[in-house]
Order: structure tokens, then C-alpha cells, then sequence
């Protein structure tokens, strides 16, 4: 499971293997962590990022975020190390 901060800092400085960045329109949530998935399996989507470079994911499956105001589960999250 991944703990998310009650504060907006990866705004400000860049963000720890425990937090998570926002985005909007991003068009799939992802981590590096496979540790932080509470279920995993293999899969070989690949995604381009912002800066036009193509990373190809390892595996997908839930994570659990544990927020100040509740757990929330993410679905369909990619791995990419």
C-alpha cells in the first residue's frame, strides 16, 4: 500500500517512492513500486510520457493510496520499473 502526504508537496520538490503525483490527464495511473500493488499481473502496454519518451509497463493490477480522509484503490495500475 502507498501512503499519499495530506500535503501538496511534490509541487515543490520532487516526490519520495511514497507519493503520488496528480495528473489529470495522464491516461493511466502508474508506479515503479510493484510493492505498493496488493494485487499483480504481467502486462506489456506501453506509454508515451510527457517528454516523447516511450517506457513499456511490466505489469498491471490495484493499489491501495491511505488518505487522511479514507483509503481509496486505484485500478488497472501500470508497472513501470
Amino acid at each position: 500500500m502507498a501512503q499519499v502526504n495530506a500535503q501538496d508537496t511534490a509541487y515543490y520538490s520532487p516526490p519520495t517512492l511514497d507519493q503520488w503525483i496528480v495528473d489529470s490527464g495522464a491516461s493511466h495511473h502508474m508506479t515503479s513500486q510493484q510493492g505498493h500493488f496488493i494485487t499483480h499481473y504481467p502486462d506489456s502496454t506501453t506509454v508515451t510520457l510527457a517528454n516523447i519518451s516511450i517506457v513499456k509497463a511490466t505489469g498491471r493490477g490495484d493499489v491501495v493510496l491511505l488518505l487522511p480522509s479514507g483509503d481509496i484503490t486505484l485500478k488497472d495500475v501500470l508497472h513501470i520499473p
